[in-house]
């Protein structure tokens, strides 16, 4: 089965922020789109969802597999609304040991 790429933007870049988007994969079984990892494998919610819809007739996949992804974007615990998820964490450096 072939494996596609879908992203979602969840910032614009601006001034000197890159912007902020999020990678994904799909794949198309007949009419129905499941949203997957690099590997084809089902990506699953914290709750074990799956996220997969069927075609309606002349829907793009591509289409609806960016639903889906911004759908199990939302769906993350502990998420944050702009991208950043809490504190950098640097490991110590050499120089100031």
């Amino acid at each position: 089965m072939k494996i596609f790429p879908v992203c979602i933007q969840l910032k614009e870049a601006s001034g000197d922020h890159p912007g902020h988007v999020v990678p994904g994969f799909y794949t198309l079984d007949g009419d129905t789109v499941t949203l997957v990892d690099e590997f084809g494998d089902p990506v699953t919610d914290a709750d074990g969802k799956t996220y997969r819809r069927k075609l309606a007739e002349n829907q793009n996949p591509g289409t609806i597999a960016y639903i889906l992804l911004q759908s199990w974007w939302d769906a993350r615990p502990n998420k944050s609304r702009n991208g950043f998820d809490g504190p950098i964490q640097y490991p110590p450096s050499p120089r100031w040991r």
